[in-house]
């Protein structure tokens, strides 16, 4: 029998509230090594994931993991289809071996008609996996030197999965509403459905079946949120995005507040700023994380490592895991708005304790796809 069975059956028919989430204050990553790999390759693999913080391999199939390493051919997963131009170069280089490809185009297609005749080669994929689109996998390069690599894009994807164990759309006591979407720079022009909806549990009103679905944007939009606060008090509002290269970011490292019962639009004038523009096709995963509390230690995590654009987070350094830094100040911060609050509760020195009152995370998401083929 489970242990909180006897609990349950004594509750009946009453229904049960989360009111303090309890996270650890460690959390690993876990990398799956693929079947295909061969014994001495796992072995390598082993060794060089367990030299990296906060990285654990999963080497037993019955253990849930977040990502995986293993082979692939190329950077996308798939055979790219050559152009005319192409196609009429590739015939020229098989007539002639020492011609040179027309522009810059054909030569990355002759890298992945390269990579893909060739044997396959170490890559990271994430946890459906899909190559990562920022990893391409590099001729002859053994494992351990594949991982040093790859460790920036472990080290984000450790500081998302950190950041994730907050999600509490369904649990949180504030009410919060965030939209977003295509950028809409003329009001008076429909938005085409290419726009969400997320809100918390709290708000009685229930968004449509639409805003259920993955959002898809053509590449090059612009992408813009609308945060509506619908409590009494104002909140602190933090956007944290994971790129469809792997790449953990805080778009706009600005203090945001959304006041009582107001709306805040970031950015305010979307052609005005780079960081919404999305170029690179894949998934895209947000966290828009709201408190009423100042996120206190993220500003000075930030500040301490010289991270005021949003790109700083990404920087690949072998000696410093920035991300996970980052993260970890976040869920410090939203610990650290909830202990007032929660008075004589005994939480072990080795966990987070987060009251539902004072914070709200929502999970967003969308998909780039190729221009060319919406």
């Amino acid at each position: 029998a489970h242990p909180l069975q006897p609990l349950a059956e004594s509750l009946g028919d009453r229904a049960i509230f989360e009111v303090v989430r309890v996270i650890p204050r460690f959390i690993q990553l876990g990398v799956a090594l693929e079947a295909q790999l061969s014994r001495i390759e796992r072995v390598d693999a082993t060794s060089a994931l367990s030299g990296l913080y906060g990285i654990e391999a999963i080497t037993s199939s019955d253990r849930e993991a977040d990502c995986w390493f293993g082979y692939s051919l190329n950077t996308l997963g798939t055979v790219p289809t050559p152009s005319a131009a192409n196609f009429a170069d590739l015939v020229n280089r098989s007539v002639n071996p020492e011609a040179e490809f027309s522009t810059k185009l054909d030569a990355n297609f002759a890298g992945f008609t390269s990579a893909v005749s060739s044997r396959p080669r170490y890559t990271l994929l994430t946890f459906d996996r899909q190559p990562i689109y920022d990893c391409p996998p590099e001729a002859d390069e053994a494992i351990k030197r594949t991982i040093r690599r790859l460790q920036p894009r472990l080290q984000d994807l450790r500081a998302f999965k950190i950041l994730t164990a907050t999600e509490n759309t369904t649990a949180s006591m504030l009410k919060v509403r965030v939209t977003y979407g295509l950028a809409q720079t003329d009001p008076t022009v429909p938005d085409r459905g290419l726009r969400r909806t997320r809100q918390t549990a709290a708000i009685p009103t229930p968004i449509n079946a639409r805003d259920r679905s993955t959002l898809e944007l053509p590449s090059g939009s612009r992408v813009q949120y609308r945060i509506e606060n619908l409590s009494d008090q104002p909140l602190f509002f933090l956007l944290v995005r994971l790129d469809a290269c792997g790449r953990l970011t805080i778009p706009d490292t600005a203090e945001r507040v959304v006041r009582a019962r107001e709306v805040l639009t970031v950015p305010e004038r979307p052609e005005a700023t780079a960081w919404n523009l999305e170029r690179d096709p894949g998934l895209v995963r947000l966290l828009a994380i709201l408190s009423d509390r100042p996120f206190q230690q993220t500003r000075d995590s930030l500040t301490r490592n010289h991270a005021t654009d949003s790109r700083d987070l990404a920087r690949e350094t072998e000696t410093h895991d920035l991300s996970g830094e980052v993260a970890e100040a976040i869920v410090a911060d939203l610990d650290h708005a909830s202990r007032d609050r929660l008075p004589g509760l005994d939480f072990s020195a080795d966990t987070y304790a987060l009251d539902v009152r004072r914070w709200a995370t929502l999970p967003l998401i969308y998909r780039i796809t190729d221009s060319d083929s919406v």
